[in-house]
């Protein structure tokens, strides 16, 4: 009986140093960041939201007896990764979290572009 309460705490020791560690490896990351790469990863955050609002606005407006052309969505999910979460657990997602997660994925995917952008312009 200790010794499996002894093993569930060591896990989730384990699972809180985790992660503390990722906090600070996040907080290492933002204070090696100088103010442009900043600036560049909010633009792509700011891109994601405009672009999550244009479809917002498309589909407000499209005619909702019309099926959605290939083209379209075809688009909708080059575009905005929820939706493919969406589609693929079945579930309905409400036009203000569709902004918001595409937000915070355009500024994960800037975030990530940026820094492979910084290293291999350090290399050069």
């Amino acid at each position: 009986m200790l010794s499996v309460s002894l093993q569930e705490g060591s896990a989730i020791a384990k699972k809180r140093l985790l992660s503390v560690g990722l906090l600070e490896g996040l907080a290492r990351l933002l204070r090696i960041m100088n103010g442009s790469m900043k600036y560049r990863i909010g633009m792509w955050a700011s891109a994601g939201f405009v672009i999550a609002c244009c479809w917002v606005l498309y589909f407000a407006e499209t005619n909702k007896d019309n099926p959605i052309g290939p083209v379209v969505y075809t688009l909708a999910r080059l575009t905005q990764p929820m939706v493919v979460v969406g589609f693929y657990f079945h579930f309905g997602i409400y036009f203000y979290w569709v902004v918001l997660a595409n937000a915070g994925t355009y500024a994960l995917i800037g975030l990530i572009v940026e820094t492979l952008r910084r290293r291999l312009k350090a290399t050069n």
